[in-house]
């Protein structure tokens, strides 16, 4: 549903003006960067940390009181 409203948007405008229009983008800092870079960073190896596999078959959870 996202895609279709911003293609909406884009045929409306193309309509309007003639021309597609990028917005203005507002300088950056080499700092900002930095830790705009760095939080993406983080939160993308939140999502690939490792998740235990599958229990193993026929172990013994108590080895040793057999």
């Amino acid at each position: 549903m996202l895609l279709v409203g911003f293609a909406i948007h884009d045929v409306d405008r193309l309509s309007e003006t003639g021309r597609l229009t990028l917005p203005v983008m507002p300088e950056r800092s080499r700092w900002e960067i930095l830790t705009m870079v760095a939080g993406t960073l983080i939160v993308v190896q939140g999502f690939e940390t490792p998740r235990p596999g599958p229990p193993l078959l026929y172990s013994d959870p108590y080895p040793g009181l057999s």
